[in-house]
């Protein structure tokens, strides 16, 4: 091998990998491993070859991108062969003992080093992306074939990874490569590993709450049809992440955002706390001790005057401590408010109004601008159109909001500052979900309070056109003596009346004046006082008590099934906790490695994710199997539906242990059927008289019958072998 036949020997792995990769009748994999091609392959990977080319007359090794190409077009090659044939370990038997994975190793942790060295991860080039898919690929070999032995032939020796890898190069690779399983296309279960993007790992927490508390778990296949479709908002989310983050001052701002998001309750409690001390009676006994002292100190230096306390020296000291105390924590409140609404904004504002426009036009922001550079009506639409979708996001509102306050309290009035204790409830979930009791029936409610205005109107109606005069509300004048004070002047005074007082003293008897037993409209004001309490406030306003409280209540039965589901559940495959922990929990780990290993549901959103991301080209035989149901109608049939490969190994251990018992029982059976032709043949043959030493004979197979008949199983009785005397 030398640099005249390199090219040579690159597009013959390259028309192997073609006539393996994606091969379902796996025929062509299976002839390659009947020959020595794992050897050759062993050997082109062993460390230290030099691969020499030959110009004008010298010798020059090959560059590393050339070799790099190479080793990645060889370890491809060995991937394809193991594609589809899962279910056969002689291919990874195989090549776990004639491959020497310490060479892989070596080459992997070579090849990230190098591409380290090459610059930050940011500025990509060929040459170094060839280096990191090389390495990459070599590391999911390592890991395929590891964990292969760890199931098949419980063998959990990884001393491969841990010994010859880098420790640096192990832990980024644990971090960059994904696995997850997949049901293939004759139902079978195979594990397909993969690089995850760069970019997947900013996925934050409050993204995955997202999911984990929004998607229905009601039934498994509605759940993971719900995550397939939040798949691409994912995608967005996170390659907007990524590119925000190849900024080093994002960077830097967004490691100040949860310091900046709980400075902004912590000093909304102290701006609050000196507002209340400053402006009540609590602030009098500090001015005292204040002015206390300052006498104190003025009798000692012979200073004998007197005056106001609140014009005193101290007064003015301490005023003035607490307005400058309290603006410079309003100056701090402001700063972190900026850095709030601009990292929220950042985050969260574009992706939002690309997928808005992409839901209303079909095409994205980007492509909407373009278009709106040559068509004023579109540009007037994108100007109308970007602070509504500003509008619909809450928690951008909220952080505007708070920003606009800081200014405000910093030049008007400090009690703004009041505002940002609504903070709150982001900081409790208790509170969210009281607010939610509130909100998530608000239509509801809403048109029973609309309907109960309604009917108050009526009643202030009939108020107006029947008991105009003794709609009245006893009160005292500045003199302390009794007066009437007419409460339905006009027709909108007699309706806002009588929903002031009639909701908030729970009864319009209130404003009607009082009737004596000889009145005319006796019957009148207690049917309209009565009707009215009973209508309004014992059945309007329970109404909507009601559904606030049965909102309540479905939403905490709602959070304990989602909480009880998450924790015992797999999210992927449907399967509960027990059944792993009883039948899988021996050899691997239970539910809980199981859900972070083999069905982790973020590894498999990153699947999604980096297929979307990469070549179709370039997709490898399992790859391009889900990428065909993934973009082709959204099929997710790929996904592991009741199945796992740890049961699946379970019960083909079961049922092994089951068919060994049963071919034991049958030779069992078999054994007792011939002795009892035997025993039958011996009662059958005439009687003759028993020699010397036959007895002893006789009795030794009867013990022996004895024996057996105590060691047979149910399916043969006793009564089946009778031991017959021949005396």
């Amino acid at each position: 091998l030398d640099g005249s036949n390199l090219e040579q020997l690159q597009k013959c792995l390259e028309t192997l990998i073609e006539l393996v990769q994606g091969n379902r009748s796996l025929g062509n994999a299976k002839v390659l491993l009947d020959t020595k091609l794992i050897d050759v392959l062993d050997k082109l990977l062993q460390p230290g070859r030099s691969i020499l080319r030959v110009v004008e007359g010298m010798s020059h090794e090959v560059t590393r991108r050339e070799t790099a190409k190479l080793h990645r077009a060889i370890i491809t090659l060995l991937l394809a062969l193991l594609e589809g044939l899962g279910t056969e370990s002689r291919a990874e038997e195989r090549m776990f003992s004639l491959l020497q994975l310490e060479h892989i190793a070596s080459h992997a942790s070579a090849y990230l080093v190098e591409w380290r060295k090459m610059g930050g991860s940011n500025t990509m080039s060929e040459e170094r992306e060839e280096l990191r898919a090389t390495a990459y690929s070599m590391y999911i070999l390592l890991r395929f074939l590891i964990d292969h032995q760890e199931l098949e032939c419980n063998n959990k020796d990884t001393e491969v990874l841990e010994k010859d890898l880098d420790p640096d190069a192990l832990e980024y690779f644990e971090r960059q490569v994904g696995r997850v399983e997949i049901s293939d296309h004759a139902g079978g279960l195979q594990r397909l590993y993969f690089w995850i993007p760069d970019f997947c790992l900013f996925l934050s927490k409050e993204a995955k709450k997202k999911v984990l508390w929004g998607v229905d778990r009601e039934t498994p296949g509605k759940r993971l049809t719900e995550f397939y479709l939040m798949v691409e908002e994912f995608h967005q989310d996170l390659k907007h992440q990524g590119r925000l983050n190849q900024n080093w001052m994002w960077r830097k701002l967004i490691s100040y955002k949860t310091l900046a998001m709980e400075a902004q309750f912590a000093l909304s409690l102290c701006q609050n706390a000196i507002l209340l001390l400053h402006h009540s009676f609590l602030f009098d006994p500090v001015l005292d001790l204040a002015y206390r002292i300052q006498r104190f100190i003025e009798k000692i230096e012979g200073i004998d005057s007197a005056y106001d306390p609140k014009h005193s020296t101290a007064f003015k000291v301490m005023n003035s401590i607490v307005v400058n105390g309290n603006r410079a924590l309003g100056g701090l409140q402001l700063l972190s408010c900026v850095v709030v609404f601009i990292l929220v904004g950042c985050q969260n504002f574009p992706t939002r109004q690309h997928r808005m426009w992409m839901a209303s036009s079909g095409k994205g922001f980007g492509a909407i601008l373009l278009e709106a550079r040559t068509r004023p009506l579109l540009l007037a639409k994108v100007l109308i159109k970007t602070p509504y979708y500003f509008l619909t996001d809450r928690m951008l509102v909220f952080y505007t909001a708070l920003f606009i306050f800081s200014i405000l309290g910093l030049t008007t009035s400090p009690f703004f500052f009041s505002i940002h204790l609504l903070d709150i409830i982001n900081k409790s979930p208790d509170l969210q979900a009281v607010t939610r009791a509130v909100t998530q029936n608000g239509h509801s409610i809403g048109m029973t309070a609309l309907f109960g205005i309604i009917v108050i109107y009526l009643y202030a109606v009939f108020a107006f056109a029947r008991l105009k005069p003794d709609i009245v509300l006893d009160d005292l004048n500045d003199e302390g003596r009794p007066e009437h004070i007419e409460m339905c002047n006009d027709l909108f005074k007699c309706w806002a009346n009588a929903l002031n007082e009639g909701l908030r003293a729970g009864d319009i008897g209130v404003i009607v004046d009082l009737a004596s037993d000889d009145d005319p409209k006796y019957f009148t004001k207690w049917f309209f006082d009565l009707s009215f309490y009973v209508v309004v406030i014992t059945i309007l306003l329970n109404v909507i008590f009601g559904i606030i409280i049965d909102t309540f209540a479905q939403l905490r039965e709602a959070n304990a099934f989602i909480k009880n589901d998450m924790e015992n559940t797999c999210f992927i495959c449907g399967i509960d906790r027990f059944t792993f922990d009883t039948q899988a929990g021996g050899t691997t780990g239970g539910f809980d490695v199981h859900v972070k290993k083999d069905h982790n549901m973020w590894m498999y959103m990153f699947l999604m994710i980096y297929l979307n991301e990469k070549d179709k080209n370039e997709y490898n035989g399992l790859e391009q199997y889900v990428a065909d149901k993934m973009f082709d109608g959204g099929d997710i049939s790929f996904l592991p539906a009741n199945k796992a490969i740890v049961l699946k190994q379970f019960k083909e251990r079961e049922a092994a242990e089951e068919r060994q018992l049963a071919e034991r029982v049958e030779q069992i059976a078999g054994d007792c059927k011939e002795i009892r032709q035997q025993l039958e043949h011996i009662s059958a043959t005439p009687s003759v008289p028993v020699a010397a030493g036959e007895e002893s004979r006789r009795e030794d197979l009867d013990s022996a019958v004895s024996r057996l008949l105590a060691t047979m199983p149910p399916v043969v009785q006793a009564r089946d072998v009778q031991i017959v005397s021949t005396q």
